[in-house]
């Protein structure tokens, strides 16, 4: 998959070349480290349909805050494309890290709310629902156009992939993985697998904790794959709720294997959870329970060439950071913004993913 970075470097022509600094937070109260600089500025304000009655008006300054986080090569993607986007587009833009609190984020958006600061907010909302109200109508009556990267806001997370993701009030949302649809489509290929030659199998599905749009749109893929009858055959001995990270998630496998020690297979939604099932099961001497995940990182291409891991599908976090400053770019330019973009396309998309397994893992270049 392509990143497309010929929109912005025709904006940093059409522009000029300043290019802006972009600076951090950690905390709530929304300081900033960093040094910045004073943005390029459009030549007039613009006007943004964000299907209110009202639009939101940008302009001529073009100052982003991106609400995100940090502590996973998937957050660390997705920020570094992000703001390195967004400084080729002559944009400025500081980034403010949650530390994967949706409480904590949920401040520090109320407190970019209060100074006025920013007029673009791209968000990876933690909590889709405790972040609806601020992203969907206080942000847009102060003039803020907001980008949902990933999941989407409100109550969304569960519907199929499209424009039925976008929340009215918001400018759009850059989805893919975080899909039901994405996670239906993945489920059923690995079910198939396990069931090819026509005995039951039993799986752990490993997955993160409630609140988060991961797990929703994993637990929302499982139930459309069993509704339409594809998880026949599958048994799901244990769902283990880690926090994403590979500690955790090794400590709370152990436990799962020692309780299910005829398991068939472990399905994991995160490369860095992964990481932890592998360990886990190579300490039990489990090494014939097959392992499926999602992300498609370095680390996971790796386990498959290593025999390790069965299939794995791609995230697409860089491709989703620059695909949310290109849209910004074309709708300042005058287009109408898209409400749903499909960060897999064109090669592959959110209801055809590329399956990569031990016949193509040679040939994918993983993008973080």
């Amino acid at each position: 998959m392509k990143l497309r970075i010929l929109g912005l470097l025709c904006l940093v022509f059409a522009l000029g070349s300043l290019v802006v600094a972009c600076g951090d937070s950690d905390s709530s109260d929304g300081d900033k480290s960093g040094d910045t600089t004073t943005a390029v500025k459009l030549k007039n304000p613009v006007d943004i349909d964000v299907g209110l009655d009202k639009p939101v008006t940008v302009g001529p300054e073009v100052k982003i805050a991106l609400f995100s986080a940090s502590g996973t090569d998937w957050l660390t993607a997705l920020n570094s494309s992000t703001e390195d986007a967004a400084k080729a587009a002559g944009y400025e833009i500081t980034t403010f890290d949650s530390a994967l609190d949706p409480t904590k984020q949920l401040n520090q958006m109320e407190n970019a709310l209060q100074s006025g600061e920013y007029n673009v907010w791209m968000v990876q909302p933690f909590d889709s629902q405790l972040l609806c109200d601020i992203t969907s109508k206080q942000a847009p009556a102060k003039n803020i156009a907001v980008i949902s990267i990933s999941n989407p806001v409100c109550d969304r997370a569960l519907k199929p992939a499209g424009d039925d993701l976008w929340q009215p009030g918001t400018m759009a949302v850059v989805n893919g993985e975080n899909s039901v649809t994405y996670k239906a489509a993945w489920l059923k290929e690995i079910f198939n697998r396990l069931t090819a030659d026509g005995g039951d199998k039993k799986v752990i599905m490993l997955t993160g904790p409630k609140e988060i749009g991961n797990t929703q749109t994993f637990e929302g893929g499982l139930q459309q794959v069993t509704d339409e009858g594809d998880a026949d055959g599958i048994d799901v001995v244990a769902s283990v709720r880690s926090d994403f990270t590979t500690p955790t998630s090794l400590t709370m496998m152990e436990d799962a294997l020692q309780a299910n020690p005829d398991v068939d297979a472990v399905i994991s939604v995160y490369s860095d959870m992964t990481r932890g099932a592998i360990a886990a099961l190579t300490s039990a001497g489990m090494d014939d329970v097959k392992v499926y995940d999602m992300g498609a990182s370095k680390y996971s291409v790796d386990q498959i060439k290593a025999g390790k891991m069965e299939m794995t599908v791609p995230y697409a976090p860089a491709e989703s950071g620059t695909a949310s400053v290109e849209l910004l770019t074309d709708v300042l330019g005058g287009d109408q913004p898209k409400r749903f973009v499909d960060v897999f396309e064109p090669d592959n998309s959110v209801r055809d993913p590329l399956f990569i397994d031990s016949e193509n893992a040679d040939s994918y270049q993983p993008t973080y």
